[in-house]
């Protein structure tokens, strides 16, 4: 929506034009700039928004199963999908069970809502989220979050592997844990190539019947290197 002074400004007013949603807005916004009338010249687009549409259509199936609003918003991810069993639940919901709602496609995403209750919190959980590489277009991955919104939650908690524990084994007769030169070779560069993806190697362990060797104990000041100059660039290190 445009809209342009009907009548000449006064000497020095300075003039915005700007598109507003409702010529009360404009009205209200303007009036700052001293513009007093301004007439609408092209009204607003009556052009349907399928992403909007998409997700009424979601909330309203979701609706007609599930009686619950929850005020808090959990995406659990790989390896977090369990936490859901330690949550007082009182309703559950497959996404295929969802009009028109991404499905998981992702090995350990289980794909389904959990409704229930932390203590006395209601809250909400995805066990399992959509990808933008499995194929999904960015408005279906941000589609449960703009649905977790419309069912009443306020908050919402992200989760995600931030770091990693490597570990393998020395197997043979007399084989001891202590790191070959391939061992300690992987780890440097298994470092580097975590900190530029921001994730955090908390150890690197090699097990060899009962001995193990860890990288952080044996090599602390190469850790908290790493770690303060993760500081001094403002990267999380927790």
């Amino acid at each position: 929506m445009i809209f342009f002074l009907k009548e000449k400004p006064a000497s020095g007013t300075h003039i915005s034009v700007a598109g507003f949603s409702s010529l009360k807005i404009a009205e209200k916004r303007l009036k700052k700039q001293k513009i007093i009338y301004i007439k609408e010249v092209f009204p607003m687009s009556n052009t349907p928004n399928p992403v909007y549409e998409k997700l009424m259509k979601c909330y309203e199936s979701f609706r007609s199963q599930i009686d619950f609003q929850p005020e808090v918003a959990l995406i659990l991810g790989s390896g977090l999908g369990d936490f859901a069993n330690d949550i007082r639940v009182t309703a559950t919901l497959d996404y295929h069970d969802i009009e028109g709602f991404p499905v998981s496609t992702v090995p350990g995403h289980a794909g389904r809502f959990i409704f229930g209750y932390v203590g006395d919190v209601p809250v909400v959980c995805m066990q399992g989220r959509v990808h933008y590489y499995e194929g999904y277009p960015m408005q279906d991955v941000v589609l449960p979050v703009r649905l977790m919104k419309k069912m009443g939650a306020e908050i919402l908690f992200l989760t995600n592997a931030a770091g990693i524990i490597l570990a393998h084994n020395h197997p043979g007769l007399g084989s001891t844990a202590n790191p070959s030169t391939q061992d300690i070779d992987v780890t440097q560069g298994l470092m580097r190539a975590c900190e530029i993806m921001g994730i955090k190697l908390f150890d690197h362990i090699i097990v060899a019947g009962d001995d193990y060797y860890s990288f952080r104990e044996k090599h602390a000041e190469l850790y908290v290197k790493r770690e303060e100059s993760r500081k001094k660039e403002g990267r999380e290190t927790n």
